[in-house]
């Protein structure tokens, strides 16, 4: 119980802060033409914009995004749970192969799943290998989505999470669909989804 009133919380202080923010999204049209499963990527450090930014642009398609199983991922799956027709899919620990199954699945009912490819513990910008398994079992494109505030305060915690500050622009940019096959190598996957991801990040 006490998670939700957490995430209630927070999603109240996020909402008033995101109201405050001069927002420009660039690439918006490549989630507005979605016509297929996709996997979105952000690095974990941008995570606290991620459901408001989604939300404006689209707001018709469910969502579901990679949480952490443990205690430090139960007030972020509550928050998601606060806004419609977005759920959380949690990663335990032991589980991951039970996870990408679960994402596999979702993928396959037509959802957007969101993952941060160097969470839920990092190393910090380190794209692991599930979200190039899934895209590529599912023939699911990935679009890498990154911001950029002109003012932010950076935790000191592991991922180096970025928190704007009010009243900053926010440059928002999704890259085109990056499509993968069968054959394609998994470094040059990693390289090119990365070189996306690192394109305006905070």
């Amino acid at each position: 119980m006490i998670h939700k009133i957490i995430a209630y919380l927070l999603r109240i202080i996020v909402t008033l802060l995101f109201w405050t923010l001069r927002v420009e999204i660039r690439g918006a049209s490549a989630l507005k033409k979605l016509e297929e499963p996709t996997l979105i990527a952000i690095w974990h450090s941008q995570l606290l914009l991620l459901a408001p930014l989604i939300k404006k642009v689209i707001s018709a398609i469910p969502i579901s995004i990679l949480i952490s199983k443990s205690r430090d991922g139960n007030i972020p799956a509550a928050y998601a749970a606060t806004y419609p027709r977005v759920s959380a899919i949690r990663v335990g620990h032991k589980g991951r192969h039970h996870a990408l199954l679960e994402v596999i699945h979702t993928l396959d009912k037509n959802h957007l799943v969101i993952i941060t490819p160097d969470g839920p513990r990092g190393p910090i910008y380190t794209i692991k290998p599930g979200i190039i398994f899934a895209a590529k079992k599912c023939s699911a494109p990935i679009i890498a989505m990154s911001w950029k505030a002109s003012r932010c305060i950076r935790l000191n915690s592991w991922d180096k999470f970025c928190i704007p500050l009010p009243f900053s622009k926010i440059t928002v940019t999704f890259s085109p669909p990056l499509a993968f096959s069968e054959g394609d190598e998994p470094q040059t996957i990693e390289n090119e989804l990365k070189k996306a991801l690192d394109t305006s990040s905070c």
